[in-house]
């Protein structure tokens, strides 16, 4: 009985050992070769405004990783019966979308990343609600603003963060422009309009506020949405024309009794900049060149109207921007009076530290649509 039992044993130790060589080898004794597993991405993760005004664009950026390494594309589905998928981008790259509602409501974003080899990630979700109640006294109009800044300024970080939590909330009615000043000579131009010597520094509405404190920025810009300005609307659209050429037009109405004479400045911008902070994350939204920046006169009642085309190839002041693709190109734009208001820097050295303001009436934005 002991030597029965001790081939059974031996048996069933052996028997997996067949089955996993038979696994391994087709009928022959070949090598049939090992089976690759493809991993799904991790569930993405999906930032943005929660709240917002119908018909308007509002940004969402969505990221995720393949645990194989593979590139991954997003299809984001809006809630609206709008949806979009990406190209593929590298595995923890950030993407960047933007969609417009056309009709009040509460609306959930439902983001998937898919990899290269078809394996789906469980979806991300998010709640937007349209539109976002303000009180009626609340602002006059968007406010601009542009942020000074230098790639190697171990302060400026924490302000971009700032800035960028403010935007992306949807809650304060600006937009915003990065001059990134040791980047880009255009930006550079601007600064010393402004007379910027320290960073980084916010200038609200072309001047009428400078802000040097970022836990400030967001009860700074409320205060200015709510001063006295000209009555005017404007319109921005860009259209993606290929080769890295925009159609941009502006449209400016004066809405008042009286004829208004003021500084147009369209700002093409980046949306996830080429250029990053010393803490080495990307710029948000920061200038390339204008499209526009001239004087225009509009009748009492009447309205400007202007296109232009954009060309990243062209020679931007020794910078040239072929690469652009439309879905991170945002085009902003402001209108101030003519009007010089002489102003002061928070600091009285360097000198000069005044500087001359035109205070904007008026901001609106655009996504390229392609």
């Amino acid at each position: 009985m002991k030597k029965i039992i001790a081939i059974f044993v031996l048996a069933a130790l052996l028997v997996p050992s067949v089955m996993t060589i038979n696994a391994m080898t087709a009928n022959d004794g070949k090598n049939v070769g090992s089976i690759m597993l493809n991993n799904p991405p991790a569930k993405p993760t999906i930032s943005g405004p929660t709240s917002g005004e119908t018909g308007k664009s509002y940004t969402y950026t969505a990221v995720t990783t393949d645990p194989d390494g593979d590139k991954v594309f997003y299809c984001f589905d809006w809630g609206d019966g709008d949806e979009i998928c990406t190209d593929l981008y590298n595995s923890g790259q950030e993407v960047t979308v933007s969609h417009t509602w056309n009709s009040d409501g509460d609306y959930t974003i439902t983001v998937k990343a898919t990899d290269e080899n078809g394996a789906e990630s469980e979806p991300a979700t998010l709640k937007v609600t349209m539109p976002l109640v303000k009180p009626k006294s609340m602002n006059t109009h968007t406010v601009l603003a542009e942020m000074g800044s230098t790639t190697w300024c171990p302060s400026c970080p924490p302000a971009d963060e700032q800035i960028e939590a403010l935007y992306s909330s949807g809650n304060y009615p600006f937009y915003y422009v990065t001059l990134v000043y040791d980047t880009n000579k255009v930006a550079q131009t601007r600064g010393g309009w402004l007379r910027d010597s320290y960073i980084p520094m916010l200038y609200l509405d072309g001047g009428y506020k400078v802000a040097d404190n970022p836990t400030m920025y967001g009860q700074d810009i409320l205060s200015v949405s709510q001063r006295e300005v000209n009555p005017l609307s404007m319109n921005i659209s860009a259209e993606w024309k290929g080769d890295a050429k925009i159609d941009i037009t502006v449209s400016i109405t004066n809405e008042g009794t009286k004829s208004y004479f003021g500084h147009l400045r369209v700002y093409v911008t980046e949306v996830v900049s080429r250029w990053s902070n010393q803490k080495g994350e990307p710029f948000r939204y920061a200038l390339l060149d204008y499209a526009f920046n001239k004087y225009v006169s509009i009748p009492a009642g009447g309205t400007y109207e202007e296109t232009t085309t954009w060309d990243g190839t062209a020679d931007h002041n020794g910078n040239t921007y072929g690469d652009i693709t439309p879905d991170n190109i945002m085009v902003i734009g402001g209108i101030a009076h003519w009007m010089p208001h002489l102003e002061k820097n928070p600091w009285t050295q360097p000198k000069p530290y005044r500087f001359i303001a035109q205070y904007t009436d008026q901001a609106a934005a655009a996504i390229v649509e392609s």
